[in-house]
């Protein structure tokens, strides 16, 4: 179908890809009552000077309907890199980052594409974030780009935007709970992203995983989001509310993320102007997964 083949062009790669569903968000402060139990401080606190390896992926399926046939597209990514923690600045934490690999694939109606991206393996960078994971200042990674098929080029300070899970960066007891909101845009060459975001967290208690003594946090996601892109004379509108769930486990004894696993799901739709106008519903399903090696 010619009309699918030019709308995957300026979507998949130039929405999705982007379109990272890990809210990125601060504290607003709220939390629920404390139960008994031992008090943990859930900030980033990692030893200076230790290597730490991370893996994440990200799978994404999405369906829609185009002009009358439903049409699915998977897309995966991969992404490995080192972590090390230089010095504290503040309150804030200065990481030096090393990217070990980073490879994507897409799959749209049987026609598979993708490739590793191997300009940017072995690329070091310093990144500060603040004591909750989010991300203060990426502007080292954002010199560094790497080209994407019907996009053009996109630099790491995109990719590592939100790659630091968030905490409530304060002294919690088993059963408190708490709601961490933001309000987050991203302005690139061609595409916009708006996205208000809400998480309300939980530390249910402590569990080994992997053999480390680590608090477990589970959280319940909901907001909306919307996306503006332009590409190839089209302009293309995605819009709609997102949820999902989340589970981190944070080493007690390190003070860092040793697992995290979100599920989210947006329901909207996409419209497109210019050459050809549509308007098609779409539903994503995004699992991303980030873990300590």
């Amino acid at each position: 179908m010619k009309s699918f083949e030019i709308f995957s062009k300026t979507l998949l790669m130039s929405l999705i890809i982007l379109l990272v569903i890990s809210p990125e968000t601060k504290c607003q402060g709220k939390s629920g009552r404390s139960s008994s139990g031992n008090k943990v401080m859930l900030a980033y606190n990692p030893p200076a000077g230790k290597v730490n390896t991370y893996s994440m992926t990200t799978a994404v399926t999405q369906t829609m309907e185009v002009e009358g046939q439903s049409v699915n597209v998977f897309i995966n990514t991969n992404l490995g890199y080192d972590a090390k923690l230089i010095e504290k600045i503040g309150e804030n934490l200065n990481y030096e980052i090393t990217v070990k690999s980073l490879s994507m694939n897409i799959d749209a109606m049987g026609n598979t594409t993708g490739r590793d991206i191997s300009e940017v393996a072995g690329k070091s960078f310093k990144i500060l974030v603040a004591g909750t994971g989010k991300v203060v200042d990426a502007s080292e990674a954002g010199k560094i780009e790497y080209s994407v098929e019907g996009q053009g080029n996109v630099n790491l300070g995109e990719t590592f935007r939100s790659v630091f899970p968030v905490l409530p960066g304060k002294i919690v007891r088993p059963g408190d709970s708490w709601v961490i909101s933001d309000t987050m845009q991203n302005q690139t060459a061609g595409s916009r992203v708006y996205q208000v975001s809400e998480i309300s967290g939980k530390y249910e208690g402590n569990e080994k995983f992997n053999g480390i003594d680590c608090a477990k946090i589970v959280s319940e996601i909901k907001g909306t989001m919307e996306t503006t892109t332009n590409n190839q004379g089209m302009d293309v509108y995605l819009h709609g509310p997102v949820t999902g769930s989340s589970i981190i486990y944070f080493s007690l004894k390190d003070g860092l993320v040793v697992k995290e696993e979100v599920t989210s799901m947006v329901t909207g739709t996409v419209q497109v102007s210019g050459p050809m106008e549509m308007s098609i519903p779409v539903v994503m399903d995004i699992v991303n997964k980030l873990e300590l090696k």
